[in-house]
C-alpha cells in the first residue's frame, strides 16, 4: 500500500516538475521593487518557522519593504497528515503542500527577492533539487537558509539547493564553515529571539528550581544524566525539578514536577522565569548537536536565567564563567550544577550576563541589517 501511495505521488511530481519547467520558460513578471517573498519549512507556531523567518516581518515592512510569508501547512493540519499511519492520509497532506508551492512558482517572479527555509516543497523527501533549480531560473534572487544540519537526513537535496542558490544563510558558524564549500555567499545569521515577550527573573525562590523545556524527542539528553541528576537531587534537598514537556517521560526523581502546553493556566514563559538554573544537555557532539543552535539556551538568556549547557550546539557568544556554564562529561554536569547551587550571586552575575548577550548579539533590531545585506 505504501509503495503504491509513493509511485502515484512520483507521478503527479513529474507531471507537475512538466509543468513548472513550461511556467519558468514561458511566463514573465516585472519584479516589484522591496518586494520580498518568505516561504518558512514548518508550520507557523514552529520556532524554526516562526522566530527564524516569520518575525522578520515588521523590520521589514518598517523600512517600507512588502514582506510576503507563506507557510506550508497549518499546525494542526501538519500534525495530523505527517504523523498519520495512515498512507493516504499521509500522501493528501504532501499533495496539498506540493500543491501550494507549486501555484507559488506562477508569481516568483514578481519579487525583488525570495528567502526559502531548507528546499521549496517541504516535507517530501525529495532526493534532487528539481524545483530549487526551476525557481532560479523564474527567479534568480533566491536564498536558502539552513539552521540545523540538514545533510544529515536529505544530503543530495540539500548540497544541490546550497549550489544554486544566490545566497546561503546559516543559524550557526560551524553550518558556515559547511556550506561555504559549496557556496561562497555563506553568511551566518545568528539565531534572533524576541526577548521581550520573556519575563526577566528577578524573585528568587526558597528552594532551587533546575529546569528545562523541549519536545520528547529532545528529552534523552536529559535522560542521559540522570544519574547526575539524582545525585544532585539526593545531596541537595533544596532542589527540585521542573520540566516542560508535550509527554511525561519517567524520571527516577522524586522531586520532579512536569508541566505541558494546554494545562490549565500554564503560562510558558512565566513558568519558565520560575526557574533559577537551566540545562541544555547534548552529550554527544554529533553532527546535528555540533550545527544547530538550541534554542532554549536563547530563552534561558532571554529570561536572566543562569544555566549549565553543552559547549556545542549554542551561540557563539557564550563563553563559560561569563554568561553560562560548560558541562562536557557526566562529572561535569554534578560539579558545574553544585556550584550553581551553593552560590545565588553567581546564578544572578550569569543571568544577567546572559540577558546582556542577548540584547546585544541576538535581537532582531541589531541582525536585521546583516540579513538585508545578505539577501535583498
Amino acid at each position: 500500500m505504501n509503495r503504491i501511495v509513493h509511485y502515484l505521488f512520483l507521478i503527479e511530481i513529474n507531471l507537475l516538475i512538466l509543468l513548472a519547467l513550461f511556467i519558468a520558460l514561458f511566463k514573465r513578471k516585472n519584479k516589484a521593487n522591496k518586494k520580498i517573498l518568505t516561504l518558512p519549512y514548518y508550520s507557523k507556531n514552529y520556532a524554526g518557522g516562526q522566530s527564524r523567518i516569520g518575525e522578520w516581518k515588521s523590520l521589514f515592512e518598517k523600512e517600507e519593504w512588502e514582506f510576503d510569508i507563506h507557510w506550508a501547512s497549518e499546525e494542526k493540519e501538519f500534525l495530523s497528515g505527517f504523523y498519520s499511519k495512515n498512507p493516504f492520509v499521509r500522501y493528501y497532506f504532501f499533495h496539498k503542500v506540493l500543491l501550494r508551492r507549486i501555484n507559488i512558482l506562477f508569481n516568483l517572479n514578481k519579487y525583488e527577492t525570495v528567502w526559502v527555509q531548507r528546499s521549496f516543497v517541504p516535507f517530501y523527501p525529495f532526493k534532487n533539487a528539481y524545483f530549487e533549480r526551476i525557481a532560479s531560473k523564474i527567479n534568480k534572487n533566491i536564498s536558502y537558509d539552513f539552521y540545523d544540519a540538514d545533510y544529515e537526513s536529505n544530503y543530495n537535496l540539500t548540497i544541490q539547493t546550497a549550489k544554486v542558490a544566490k545566497n546561503v544563510t546559516v543559524a550557526s558558524l560551524y553550518l558556515k564553515d559547511y556550506f561555504k564549500k559549496l557556496n561562497i555567499k555563506s553568511t551566518h545569521i545568528p539565531f534572533a529571539i524576541k526577548f521581550d515577550d520573556y519575563i526577566t527573573k528577578k524573585k528568587k525562590n526558597e528552594k532551587v528550581i533546575i529546569g528545562w523545556q523541549g519536545s520528547p524527542g529532545n528529552f534523552v539528553h536529559v535522560k542521559s544524566i540522570e544519574k547526575e541528576l539524582l545525585s544532585i537531587e539526593n545531596k541537595y534537598p533544596q532542589v527540585e525539578f521542573h520540566f516542560i514537556c508535550r509527554e511525561n517521560p519517567n524520571m527516577n526523581l522524586n522531586r520532579c514536577f512536569f508541566s505541558k502546553w494546554g494545562d490549565e493556566g500554564f503560562d510558558y514563559f512565566e513558568k519558565i522565569s520560575t526557574f533559577d538554573i537551566g540545562i541544555a544537555p547534548m552529550l554527544v557532539a554529533g553532527e546535528r548537536e555540533k550545527a544547530k543552535t538550541a534554542f532554549k539556551s536563547l530563552e534561558y538568556m532571554a529570561s536572566s536565567i543562569s544555566f549549565v549547557t553543552s559547549p556545542w550546539g549554542i551561540s557563539d557568544k557564550l563563553n563559560h564563567g561569563e554568561n553560562c556554564l560548560f558541562a562536557q562529561t557526566k562529572e561535569d554536569w554534578f560539579f558545574q550544577l553544585e556550584k550553581l547551587i551553593l552560590d545565588s550571586d553567581l546564578r544572578v552575575n550569569l543571568g544577567l550576563n546572559a540577558r546582556k548577550c542577548m540584547e546585544e548579539h541576538h535581537s532582531y533590531e541589531k541582525v536585521f541589517p546583516l540579513l538585508v545585506e545578505t539577501i535583498c
